[in-house]
């Protein structure tokens, strides 16, 4: 049931609207957001039922956050955001710690269910989550960082960045390579020392902390889920 939970909420993610990152109409939104679901809906029920064997009741608690998550990403605002992310961790959390080992037969096809659904989370829909708590901390609304985006037209290699660290922190956790990831965390602050050294009021140094901080969190979280 996790993985298949985990797989649907990392294909909804990437497959919502909030996670193009650019203007579009109601129409092509409510569209996209009915395609999300429809995905979500069948791949669920065909996993769990044909591949993992699960029973009706794992497969809707699976499905029903997928459809949940993709309604909610109408809600644009960055406190929604943050708050929908916060809902769907909690809800992974409690169905952790109640759900059954699938049989052996399963347990390949559920553990690379699990391993993409992390994967797709970490990627786009996670840099999604990080700019908006940080517009958050900013007290910055959607639309202010819309009339800003040509300042920060430089940061964009950041889409890049974020997820390539989350992965490699990731891949480095998943092999216990500690000092590996000590050594990333060290070489983040060492390139971004010279920018943030020239910022005498502090707020470049305050959003790489949060920024980074968050998502060395995200990339924790899962390695945690993927080495239970």
């Amino acid at each position: 049931m996790i993985a298949v939970l985990l797989l649907l909420l990392g294909v909804t993610a990437v497959l919502s609207p909030s996670a193009i990152g650019i203007p579009a109409s109601r129409r092509d939104v409510r569209v996209r957001l009915v395609i999300a679901q429809i995905i979500s809906l069948v791949l669920g029920a065909l996993l769990s039922v044909l591949v993992l064997d699960l029973p009706w009741w794992q497969t809707a608690l699976a499905v029903l956050p997928a459809g949940l998550w993709a309604a909610a990403t109408q809600l644009s605002a960055p406190r929604a955001t943050l708050g929908r992310w916060g809902a769907a961790i909690a809800v992974v959390a409690v169905c952790t710690a109640l759900h059954d080992e699938p049989q052996a037969a399963a347990h390949r096809a559920a553990e690379l269910c699990r391993g993409v659904g992390c994967l797709l989370l970490l990627t786009t829909p996670a840099n999604h989550v990080i700019t908006d708590l940080l517009d958050v901390a900013r007290g910055r609304t959607r639309t202010n960082r819309a009339s800003g985006a040509d300042s920060e037209t430089h940061l964009r290699g950041g889409r890049w960045i974020g997820p390539l660290e989350r992965l490699l922190l990731l891949l480095f956790a998943s092999a216990g390579m500690h000092a590996a990831i000590a050594a990333v965390v060290a070489a983040k602050g060492v390139i971004r020392f010279p920018e943030i050294s020239k910022d005498e009021g502090g707020d470049k140094a305050e959003e790489f902390l949060i920024g980074s901080l968050a998502s060395w969190t995200l990339a924790a979280l899962v390695a945690v889920l993927l080495s239970r």
